[in-house]
């Protein structure tokens, strides 16, 4: 009788460690399943200059003419140069067909190609499909500004609607926002990201502008570049 209590508290012993050690191996295994990477790659604008100088303050004072002619007036820095810029485009094709109209006109310009950095996210959490999709979501709300700034240019629709389209952006953006919060609000970087974001969209619907397809470009420039 004292053999076999031996030889079971043998057998206990291993099937102790024995689960101690599956226990290890599960949940190293749960760590490894969890830990993932998301990310987007480089992505590309291109981007009409209307002027350039190493001196900030004389592309500055071009900003307000610039504005009244539609454009957005943004401010660039590449190299060693400040560039003033007149609009975005997300295909170079169409930055070519502005830039020869424009110097059918006389006025000069260049495509500069600005490169996004790529984003990626490291971390342990199961909510990719909400963190994909907020990484794209300044692109995509740069494209959604775009239409609308075009249609108001070409007169597909007034600045009233303009505005109602802006509206429906921002709400739709809240949402994204709201949701990346609840299940992914402990990822700060992208959190003070989206708040630059909203408060770039809440001035776009708020703010009285003299030229609203211009405050429309510069909108899609800080959130596409900042």
């Amino acid at each position: 009788m004292k053999k076999f209590s031996f030889f079971t508290s043998i057998f206990v012993v291993l099937a102790v460690l024995c689960c101690v050690s599956c226990g290890s191996l599960i949940s190293t295994a749960m760590i490894n399943i969890l830990s993932t990477t998301v990310g987007i790659e480089s992505q590309y604008v291109y981007a009409i200059s209307m002027a350039k100088s190493p001196d900030e303050n004389v592309v500055q004072s071009q900003v307000s003419s610039l504005q009244n002619q539609n454009g957005a007036g943004y401010i660039y820095k590449k190299d060693e140069n400040f560039h003033l810029l007149a609009s975005l485009y997300e295909n170079k094709t169409d930055a070519e067909k502005v830039k020869k109209k424009l110097e059918e006109t006389n006025i000069s310009c260049e495509i500069l190609t600005i490169e996004i950095s790529p984003q990626k996210v490291e971390g342990n959490f199961q909510q990719k499909n909400v963190i994909a999709e907020v990484l794209k979501t300044p692109f995509e709300i740069f494209k959604q500004l775009y239409d609308v700034a075009v249609s108001l240019d070409t007169n597909l629709v007034n600045e009233t609607t303009a505005k109602l389209n802006c509206n429906t952006i921002y709400s739709n953006f809240v949402a994204i926002k709201s949701n990346f919060q609840t299940l992914c609000g402990n990822l700060k970087e992208i959190s003070t990201k989206l708040e630059k974001i909203e408060n770039c969209l809440k001035n776009l619907t708020t703010v009285n502008s003299a030229n609203f397809s211009s405050l429309i470009k510069l909108t899609y420039c800080k959130i596409l570049l900042e």
